[in-house]
C-alpha cells in the first residue's frame, strides 16, 4: 500500500499504450489527483494545444475545456524558473552555489546530491 503509486506502461509500437495512457490521465483529472506524465515526444502537449486552441471546442464543451486547460505542461529546463519545484529537489539545484563553498559546478552538484540523500 502506498500513497504515491507509480505506473509504467511499456510495450510494442501500435499496441495501445498512448490510448491507455489517455484514459488513465482522464480518470486522474476527473478525480482531482495529481500526476506527472513524461512525454518525450510531446504528443499529449501538441494534442491538448490543438484542442484548447479550437474555439468551437471551447464553446461546445466548456467543462471539458476547463478540465483540459488545468493541465500544466513543463520541461525539465532549469533555466526556466516556472519549472522550479516540478521534480523537487533536483530541478532547483543551482550548481554554482552549495552552502557558500567555492567549487566547480560538478563538485557543487555532487555535494548537493550527497546532502539530499543523507
Amino acid at each position: 500500500s502506498t500513497t504515491s503509486p507509480n505506473i509504467m506502461i511499456t510495450g510494442k509500437t501500435g499496441r495501445g499504450k498512448s490510448y491507455l495512457t489517455k484514459i488513465i490521465l482522464k480518470i486522474i483529472q476527473l478525480s482531482n489527483a495529481k500526476a506527472i506524465y513524461f512525454d518525450p515526444k510531446q504528443e499529449m502537449r501538441k494534442w491538448y494545444s490543438a484542442v484548447l486552441n479550437d474555439k468551437t471546442f471551447k464553446a461546445d464543451y466548456p467543462d471539458e475545456y476547463a478540465l483540459l486547460n488545468n493541465v500544466r505542461f513543463v520541461t525539465l529546463d532549469v533555466s526556466d524558473k516556472t519549472n522550479y519545484g516540478v521534480l523537487d529537489p533536483f530541478i532547483v539545484i543551482d550548481v554554482r552555489h552549495t552552502m557558500g563553498q567555492t567549487q566547480s559546478g560538478e563538485e557543487s552538484l555532487k555535494a548537493t546530491v550527497q546532502e539530499i540523500f543523507k
